[in-house]
């Protein structure tokens, strides 16, 4: 076969959805007032340079605010870069990767591409320890081959494994000789630190720490990995040369020396998280609110007819939020970004108007 005739079998595969022009609350961005300001002034501090930026500064300053040795924190381009790099710093040693299911679905991408097996366990709304057990109980299974995920809190019920227990699965699962990977896509919304665990000497954790969401980061595309000495010295072998931007490495560092700020704005976000739980259940009696750690609720209604009319009412208004029917276990569930102040008031307008039209 021609080497280049063979590329004629693939075919484009369907492309990030264009949400520009509309109120997404599918992605769990950060919708905060406040968020944007703090970027902009921030921007206009940088001091625009035409050469490569020095990211290993910037790093060691990140591991500090977290109470971390220098050279415990390694740089990406987003929690994507960050998800792939860990995936390939332990391929040769991690046959498996064990996950609940739904979720972020470039763990299995990267996974599959560094030669790793998925290994699925089904979501379920059963107690932590039982959720962390199952995790443990399946790493055994795969012992001395397994990387164990533990996205928390979820990105997709919202629950919150708390400190003491992922501390416990840790230790446990080095027994196993496995990998604790820990996302902390929405740990500042808990909040939850998990970096207590490599301070506590854990060297089989690996912490990601996206900003996207956290600090409204998302179009500057930077994240933080961190885990012992050791591990972040692998990792840096399998570095791009100049990972970050030096605008997003400026920009973060700002944010991140304004702490008072960023907590003031995470509080706002959980009072509205529980404002949103109770427009819709209020709105919607069929229906009912996970608990939720993050900066979204997951709902789930009482028929598939009421999951559509609420999607496409609140389309026709341009509003997205996440249809999750294509999940198994999630069939009549919805998962709806905390909006700002302003989207709550458009939320409670269209759902008023929705539920005079149920009766």
């Amino acid at each position: 076969m021609d080497l280049f005739n063979s590329f004629e079998r693939y075919e484009r595969p369907e492309l990030k959805t264009d949400y520009r022009g509309l109120l997404n609350l599918s992605s769990n961005e950060l919708h905060h007032p406040a968020a944007a300001g703090r970027i902009i002034a921030a921007l206009s501090r940088y001091r625009v340079v035409t050469a490569y930026p020095y990211y290993p500064e910037t790093a060691d300053a990140v591991a500090k605010t977290s109470g971390l040795p220098p050279a415990s924190c390694i740089l990406t381009p987003g929690s994507d870069a960050a998800i792939r790099l860990v995936m390939e710093t332990f391929r040769r040693c991690c046959r498996h990767l064990i996950i609940h299911w739904p979720a972020y679905d470039a763990y299995e991408l990267y996974a599959h591409q560094a030669g790793i097996e998925t290994v699925r366990l089904a979501q379920t709304a059963t107690p932590s320890e039982e959720y962390c057990g199952r995790l443990l109980e399946t790493a055994f299974e795969h012992a001395g081959n397994a990387m164990v995920v533990l996205v928390n809190p979820d990105g997709f019920t919202g629950r919150m494994v708390p400190l003491a227990t992922v501390v416990a699965l840790a230790r446990d699962l080095r027994k196993a000789n496995a990998v604790l990977v820990v996302d902390e896509a929405y740990a500042s919304f808990a909040p939850i630190d998990h970096s207590t665990l490599i301070r506590q000497g854990a060297d089989n954790v690996v912490i990601i720490r996206s900003y996207s969401k956290s600090l409204g980061l998302a179009s500057f595309r930077i994240a933080a990995t961190f885990a012992a000495v050791p591990l972040i010295n692998a990792m840096y072998h399998l570095r791009p040369t100049n990972p970050v931007s030096g605008v997003a490495m400026h920009i973060l560092r700002e944010l991140l020396e304004q702490d008072e700020e960023t907590k003031a704005i995470l509080s706002d976000v959980r009072y509205r998280r529980e404002l949103l739980a109770t427009l819709i259940t209020s709105h919607l009696p069929c229906s009912s609110a996970y608990a939720s750690a993050a900066n979204f609720v997951l709902f789930e209604l009482s028929a598939h007819a009421t999951r559509r009319k609420l999607l496409d009412s609140l389309a026709a208004k341009g509003i997205v939020i996440k249809d999750l029917s294509a999940f198994g276990g999630f069939e009549t569930c919805v998962r709806i970004t905390v909006p700002d102040q302003a989207g709550c008031q458009l939320l409670e307008a269209i759902l008023s108007t929705f539920g005079k039209h149920r009766a």
